[in-house]
Order: C-alpha cells, then sequence, then structure tokens
C-alpha cells in the first residue's frame, strides 16, 4: 500500500506553496495519473487528507482555541529549539515567520467553520474516491487540526479547565463520519494516530489507545501510529528518542494488544529484518516505510530479493531542515547526481516566464521597445502561452506629453509582438501612479500576478531598480541595457544549483533562436578536467546536447572583474547568469559576482537567474 501524505482538504489548511491539494474537483485528473501509477504494478493506493490547521500557510489560521499564556514559556522554549536546529543564517527569517504566525493565533474557529471543515473533509474523501484511490488515511498526528483538537495542550476554553477525551475526541469523530457518510460502504479509511505529543498537558499513550478504541467503534480500518510535533520534535531529547530504531515499538505493541483492527508501525525501521522481526513478535500487523523507503526507492524489492542490502538513513535530518525551509524533499543518501536533479525539479515547480515590463519614464520607454524583439524567446521552445505585462508607474516628475508617449508605445509593442509570431497573444497594461518607492510597487505587482520574468531597464545610480535584484527571489531579473542588440550572449557557468536554472532558462526559452550565439564560458578556479567531467554530468541532469562547448578560461584571482574585461574585450551585447543564492544577509556581507557585474557592466543587457 503506497500513503500519499498531507494532500490539503482546503486552501485554508495548506502548509506549504508545495503542497499536493485535493480541495476543488479540477485537481482530480491529476491525482488520478497519480492513483493509476501506483496501482500499476499491483499496489493498493491510499490518500492521506489533512488540514494544517494553525500551521497552516494563511492569514488567518483555523484553531480549536485561541493560543493558552499558560504555555507562553514551554512555546518559547520549544521556539529556541527549532531555532537551534537550522543554521545561524536561517534563524532571523524562521524566527521572523514563526511570530508572524504566532500571532495570528488568537481566536476560536467559529461554529459554522467548524461545520464547514468537517465538510470539506467528506469532499476530500470523495474526490479521492472518483480518481481511484483504493482507501483514505485522516492524517490526525503532527500537531496539525485534528491533532489539535484531540490535545488538551491546544483544545482549551481556559488554561484551569481540562476538557474530557470525549469532547476533545467530538470533532475527529465528526469528520471520520463524514467521511464515511461520502464514501461507498466498506470504503477502508484509516487513521495516522498520535501517541505522544511530548508537551506539557499533551496527548499520551493511555489517551491514545482510548481514543484508537473510539475510532474502531466507528469502523476504522487501520491505525497507523505517529509520535511528537511542531512543539516538541526539535527538543534535543525528543530528538534523541526518535533517533533510536523502532522508536515507537512499545507503543505499538500496546495499542496492537487493545485493537482487532490492524496496526501499522513506522519511525526508523530501518532494514527488513527488523521489519520481520516486528511482525513476528506480534507488535504490529504491518510495516510503514516513510524516511526508510525515500532513502532506498528499491527497500522493498531487496526486501523481498535479499540479494542486496538497502540503504539506511543516517538521520541527518536534512530532509526535514529542507521541508520545513521550503526547498522539497531531497536526501544525502541519494547520488550527487540524483540530488541535483531533484533539486533542479524542486526550484522549477515555482518558476514561470510569466514577463512584468517596468517602466517610470519616457527614457524607459525607449528602452523596452528598442529591446522587445530581442528579448522575446523564440516562440517555438515556449510551451505555455506568453501574456506579458506592461506596468508604467507614473510619477509628478515625467509630465511633457508622457500619457501621448505610453499610448504610442503601447501601439508599437503590439506591432513587434505580432511580427516577433505572438499572434493573438494579448497583453496587459497597467499604468498607474506610483503611491509608494517604485521598488514596492513592482513587487506588489509581482505578487498579484505571479510574474517569474520582470524586465527593467538600466540605469544603476537609482537604487529603487538594484533593490529589486535583492528583493525578488527566485525570479530572473532581467535589467535592459541601451545596446538594444541580443547576439552575442555570455553566459558564466560556475557549475552550481545556478548553472542548471540558467541551462534549463535556455533550453525553454532562447536555444535555437535564429540570430543568437550563446557562449558559455568558466573562470578556472581548479583542475581542467574536474570542470570538462562537471559539465557533462550537468548537460545529461538538463537534457541538453552534449556537443555544446564551453570555453575555461584563468583567473587573474577575482572572477568578476575576469568576465569583466572579457565583456569589454570581446563586445557581448547581453549576459545571463545565475546566482549562487543563499541568504540575504550572505549577499549583503559577502557580496557576489552577479552583483559586481550588475554595478560595472554599461550598456550591455543582465539576465539574473535567481
Amino acid at each position: 500500500m503506497v500513503v500519499v501524505a498531507n494532500a490539503a482538504v482546503a486552501e485554508s489548511g495548506i502548509i506549504s506553496d508545495f503542497n499536493l491539494r485535493i480541495d476543488r474537483d479540477d485537481y482530480i485528473p491529476g491525482l488520478a495519473k497519480l492513483a493509476d501509477a501506483i496501482k500499476l504494478n499491483g499496489a493498493l493506493a491510499c490518500l492521506q487528507l489533512n488540514h494544517a490547521g494553525r500551521f497552516a500557510k494563511t492569514e488567518k489560521p483555523l484553531l480549536p482555541y485561541a493560543l493558552d499564556p499558560s504555555n507562553l514559556s514551554f512555546n518559547i522554549a520549544s521556539l529556541k529549539d527549532f531555532m537551534n536546529f537550522f543554521p545561524l543564517e536561517r534563524r532571523f527569517d524562521l524566527t521572523r515567520r514563526f511570530l508572524k504566525s504566532a500571532s495570528t493565533w488568537t481566536r476560536a474557529m467559529t461554529a459554522e467553520e467548524r461545520e464547514r471543515t468537517i465538510a470539506e473533509f467528506g469532499s476530500a474523501a470523495f474526490r479521492a474516491y472518483e480518481a481511484g484511490f483504493d482507501m483514505v488515511e485522516i492524517h490526525g498526528a503532527g500537531g496539525y487540526l485534528l491533532c489539535q483538537f484531540l490535545s488538551p495542550f491546544t483544545n482549551k476554553i481556559r488554561p484551569d479547565f481540562r476538557m474530557d477525551l470525549t469532547e476533545r475526541a467530538a470533532f475527529p469523530i465528526a469528520v471520520l463520519r463524514e467521511i464515511k457518510r461520502r464514501l461507498p460502504d466498506k470504503f477502508p479509511v484509516g487513521y495516522r494516530l498520535i501517541t505522544r505529543e511530548w508537551v506539557p498537558e499533551g496527548i499520551d499513550l493511555s489517551e491514545s489507545i482510548s481514543f484508537a478504541e473510539l475510532l474502531e467503534s466507528e469502523g476504522i480500518a487501520y491505525i497507523s501510529a505517529s509520535a511528537a510535533t511542531y512543539n516538541s520534535m526539535f527538543s534535543p531529547k525528543i530528538r534523541e528518542k526518535t533517533a533510536k530504531p523502532c522508536y515507537l515499538r512499545d507503543d505499538v505493541a500496546k495499542l496492537t494488544k487493545h485493537l482487532r483492527v490492524p496496526t501499522i508501525i513506522s519511525g526508523r525501521v530501518l532494514n527488513p529484518d527488523l521489519a520481520d522481526k516486528l511482525i513476528k513478535d506480534g507488535v504490529t500487523r504491518l510495516v510503514g516505510l516513510g524516511r526508510t523507503l525515500r532513502v532506498d526507492p528499491e527497500w522493498v524489492l531487496k526486501a523481498t530479493e535479499r540479494k542486496h542490502s538497502a540503504r539506511t538513513c543516517i538521520n541527518c535530518n536534512w530532509c526535514l531542515k529542507r521541508v520545513v525551509l521550503d526547498k522539497g524533499f531531497n536526501c544525502r543518501r541519494w547520488s550527487k547526481q540524483i540530488q541535483e536533479k531533484t533539486e533542479l525539479e524542486i526550484r522549477l515547480l515555482s518558476r514561470n516566464y510569466k514577463g512584468l515590463l517596468v517602466a517610470i519614464n519616457a527614457k524607459d520607454l525607449e528602452v523596452l521597445q528598442a529591446a522587445l524583439p530581442n528579448i522575446l524567446p523564440d516562440t517555438r521552445n515556449v510551451k505555455t502561452a506568453i501574456s506579458p505585462t506592461f506596468l508604467i508607474l507614473k510619477s509628478n516628475e515625467e509630465k511633457n506629453n508622457f500619457d501621448l508617449k505610453i499610448m504610442d508605445f503601447f501601439e508599437e509593442a503590439a506591432r513587434i509582438l505580432d511580427q516577433c509570431g505572438f499572434k493573438n497573444v494579448s497583453f496587459q497594461k497597467i499604468v498607474r501612479e506610483a503611491k509608494a518607492p517604485y521598488d514596492q510597487e513592482v513587487h506588489l505587482q509581482v505578487l498579484q500576478g505571479h510574474h517569474g520574468l520582470i524586465f527593467i531597464p538600466r540605469k544603476m545610480n537609482e537604487s529603487w531598480r538594484r533593490k529589486i535584484a535583492f528583493r525578488e527571489k527566485d525570479k530572473i531579473i532581467v535589467y535592459i541595457g541601451t545596446n538594444a542588440r541580443c547576439s552575442d550572449v555570455l553566459v558564466p557557468v560556475d557549475m552550481s544549483i545556478s548553472t542548471l536554472l540558467t541551462l534549463m532558462f535556455l533550453k525553454q526559452t532562447f536555444m535555437g533562436k535564429v540570430g543568437l550565439n550563446l557562449h558559455f564560458v568558466h573562470v578556472l578556479t581548479g583542475p581542467a578536467r574536474a570542470i570538462e567531467q562537471r559539465w557533462l554530468k550537468i548537460k545529461k541532469i538538463v537534457n541538453i546536447s552534449a556537443d555544446i562547448p564551453l570555453r575555461m578560461m584563468d583567473t587573474t584571482g577575482d572572477i568578476a572583474d575576469d568576465l569583466l574585461e572579457l565583456i569589454k574585450e570581446e563586445r557581448f551585447d547581453t549576459i545571463i547568469m545565475g546566482r549562487r543564492g543563499g541568504t540575504r544577509i550572505k549577499r549583503w556581507l559577502l557580496g557576489s559576482v552577479s552583483a559586481k557585474l550588475l554595478r560595472n557592466v554599461t550598456d550591455e543587457t543582465l539576465f539574473l537567474i535567481d
């Protein structure tokens, strides 16, 4: 059985931009493909339904009751443990995000919200059935919404009053009943159950067993055990407990004795011998593989054939850190090539080439108009329709017939788009007075329009233009120079993930465009042979021609200066390059090659791919 984790039953319940969704009917076709793929070789397909509750990525999270002030000291301690789990440079942003989220935990769900959420679980379950899943699992662990209702730590009317288990279980039981009501008879519904919260007055094993018996009486198909929540899992003491192989063995053994339905044990079941022993000893009926299977996708095959040993999880928690930081799942036990291919695919999930072209004066309009035929990608390569947006921010300083110049510009832009093959492609025209600093106005439009590609004429003595490069994360920023040509293009490559993103961008947009000459250059700081081998691997990951050449040049000590000299000598008119990323603090303290080029190139157009 393959359990697909954490499908959000409502938009108010997503925990990440990458969250799987099942809150609308238009998600059914994609989920059907997933279910079919799982069942192709005989596995059963199960979809786990979840609502993140107070941990959801939303302005108005849902939770049983407002944050209890009596838990303040514990919450501060758990926040400290959470921050210490991450590198120093990540802690400031994480603290800001957590405090912003916690500041919204100020109200209890209304009766209407509770009824709506129950109905959303039922609708999601029916969609899973329509998509072809064989069963569903309710996520009642991890500290998410159903766990929050069950827990006396979070489901508290006031500090001095503790509701009994039946009262706290009422909401999860109502969810289960609605799900079963919406599904055919005997359609299996499982439950992911928390056995221990490890928080003050939280759920313990005895209450967990009592709740499991309630679930059994309601017709649950199986119980899958879990432990810890976001409030406790980062504590050094708890991390020590959960680092041990089969750390849920004793709890699941007791659950199994009290229940007639099957139990599932998970939690560092590292190898087939451990799994066999758990079943033979009567600890559990079923074994759940989480990270174990992610580390080695061939674990089940190796367990069956017993010819090769499976790779095991080393509990480095790199995967957990990445997921919390919204960077997607990856594993240090995978090969370097698989890690990088996975990283590239994750980065591409949040990318698009929906263009925003910005101008604030007549000179900007001239630069955009001259560059427009050259900065547009090849229509043969672009798989999705491009519908550019022009953002004209008017100021009191620009008065001389500016409105007339804007009208002329839009007429000419329409003609150019038509000539370049973008027939029947409409573009959006936004002309408004600037009420905030220009970089803030641009940022607002980027958010509203979900733009991934921002064009702005160069004029680097104006600080707001520079700020855009540091404000907009995971975007492509294009600083358009007065040199309107785009024929000889320099592509500096440093062989990092930035190079992968740059090559993928070129593959999907400009590669093969008539009259465009791409020159890939690497400034050597180590052995040339290693770079040659790396270049071959990168081209394989991106799936581009192995014949694309790479020019290597020795450094004089400063890579940015080397590139600037090359640009000057060989008169490149465009530079397309990636940025090494890192936090804003790192960029500010250390600077970067891309930042130095941004400050020092003159007439050239510069693409910065973040």
